[in-house]
C-alpha cells in the first residue's frame, strides 16, 4: 500500500535513516514522495478476489490519510487523528503511520498546552503510548534516529506525570527516554515542568551517570557516521553580506562547519545558536564556521539586509555568504534546510548532517575533528 506523505521532512528524513533531530515546525509535506508498507500474505499466490480487496483497502486508508492531512494542515488535529487511527486498522504494519500519529499527538498536546497545560497531558501520554507499542515489537530493528524521535514523547509524558506530581512514574518515563537516546540535557536541566524532580533527592547524581552515559553512546554513533560518510569535493568561493570574498581556502588547517541555511527556515533559526556556543568554545581551537545563505526574496538588496538585521539580533559571531546553485549542487542528494558539513583541516568533507542537531552532537564531531 502506498502512502503520500504530506507531512514534515522530518518523516522522510527518519524512515530513510538519515541522522536528524529537525524536529521543527513550518516544514511542509512533499507530496511526491511515497512510502510503501511492508505486506505479509498467508501464500505465495493470491487469488483474483483477493487482489480487488487488497487494492479497495489501498484506496480506502489513502483517502483516510489523505483526509487527515487536509484536517492537519488546517491545525484540525482532533479530526486527523481519528482518520490515521482507521487508517491504522487497515494497515497495521505501516509504521509511517505509527510517525505520523505520534507527531499529531504532540502537535495537539503543544497546542492545548499554550492554552490549558494539564489539558495537554492527554495527548502527550497517547503519543508515549503509541511510541511504545511500536518499541515492543520493533525496538530492535529501529535505527537510532528513529529511536530519539520515539524518545521525545516519552520524555513529554514524564514532564507531564512530573506535573501532576506522579514523580516515580516521572522518573522511570524520563530514563526510558534516556536510554532511547534523549540527550537534551540542558532541557532537563531547565525544564520548569521538571522543577519537582530535579528537587529529589540523588536526582543530580542520577542524571550526571546518564549523562555521561549519553556523551560516550554519542560519541561512538558520530565516530560510526563519520567512518562510513563518502566524503566529496566541494569548494566554493562566496561573497559575504559585507562584501568581502570568502573562499574555502581561507580555512585551511582549520576544521570548517559550513551551514548551508536560510532566515525564512525555522528549524535552521534554532539551530543557529549552538553555532554561536560552539564558535565561543572552540574557536580558539581552531574552529571555524561559515553560514551559506539561500534566500527565498529574489532581491538579493533586500536579502543581504535581511540575513543583517538576523545575525544583530542574534550577535552572531561568524561570517555569512550569499550561496548560490553551483556551490549547493556539489551536496550529494541535496535534501533540504539546514545542511550542514563538517569539514576537516585538509579540507575534506567529513560528515554531512541534514535538518536540526541537538548542540551534544554538533560539539561530538568538532571536538573528534578538533583533535585529529
Amino acid at each position: 500500500m502506498l502512502f503520500r506523505l504530506f507531512l514534515w521532512g522530518l518523516l522522510t528524513a527518519l524512515l530513510s535513516g538519515i541522522p536528524t533531530l529537525a524536529q521543527e515546525e513550518g516544514e511542509q509535506v512533499n507530496n511526491n514522495e511515497k512510502v510503501k508498507s511492508q505486506k505479509d500474505t498467508d501464500s505465495e499466490t493470491a487469488t483474483e478476489e483477493d487482489t480487488e480487496e487488497d487494492a479497495a483497502e489501498e484506496v480506502s486508508a489513502q483517502d483516510l490519510f489523505n483526509e487527515a492531512m487536509g484536517h492537519a494542515n488546517k491545525g484540525e488535529f482532533e479530526l486527523a487523528i481519528p482518520l490515521i487511527q482507521q487508517a491504522r486498522k487497515l494497515d497495521p504494519k505501516a509504521d509511517q503511520l505509527v510517525i505520523v500519529l505520534i507527531r499529531l499527538y504532540q502537535t495537539h498536546g503543544m497546542q492545548t498546552a499554550a492554552e490549558d497545560r494539564p489539558a495537554a497531558s492527554p495527548f502527550f501520554y497517547a503519543a508515549a503510548d503509541v511510541a511504545r507499542e511500536l518499541l515492543k515489537v520493533k525496538k530492535d530493528e529501529l535505527p537510532p534516529p528513529f529511536l530519539e524521535f520515539l524518545a521525545q514523547p516519552i520524555y513529554n509524558a514524564a514532564c507531564s506525570l512530573a506535573l501532576e506530581g506522579k514523580l516515580r512514574d516521572a522518573k522511570n518515563a524520563l530514563v526510558e527516554a534516556l536510554e532511547l537516546g534523549f540527550s537534551d540535557f540542558e532541557k532537563i536541566d531547565s525544564d520548569e515542568e521538571l522543577a519537582a524532580l530535579r528537587e529529589k533527592k540523588g536526582f543530580d547524581k542520577f542524571i550526571a551517570k546518564h549523562r555521561a552515559a549519553a556523551e560516550k553512546r554519542l560519541v561512538e554513533e558520530v565516530q560510526g557516521e563519520i567512518a562510513q560518510h563518502e566524503s566529496y569535493p566541494f569548494d566554493f568561493s562566496l561573497t559575504s553580506v559585507d562584501g568581502e570574498t570568502i573562499s574555502k581556502s581561507d580555512f585551511e588547517g582549520k576544521v570548517l562547519i559550513a551551514d548551508i541555511w536560510g532566515t525564512w527556515c525555522p528549524p535552521c533559526r534554532k539551530e543557529i545558536p549552538h553555532f554561536i556556543q560552539l564558535r565561543e568554545n572552540y574557536g580558539e581551537d581552531g574552529l571555524e564556521i561559515l553560514g551559506l545563505n539561500y534566500e527565498r526574496s529574489g532581491d538579493e538588496t533586500k536579502d543581504i539586509e535581511n540575513i543583517k538585521n538576523f545575525m544583530e539580533e542574534y550577535k552572531m559571531n561568524y561570517a555569512c555568504v550569499i550561496g548560490d546553485e553551483d556551490t549547493r549542487a556539489q551536496v550529494p542528494n541535496f535534501r533540504g534546510f539546514p545542511t550542514t558539513l563538517f569539514i576537516d583541516k585538509q579540507g575534506k568533507v567529513r560528515l554531512t548532517m541534514v535538518g536540526l542537531n541537538p548542540y551534544s552532537k554538533l560539539e561530538a564531531v568538532a571536538k573528534i575533528l578538533l583533535a585529529e
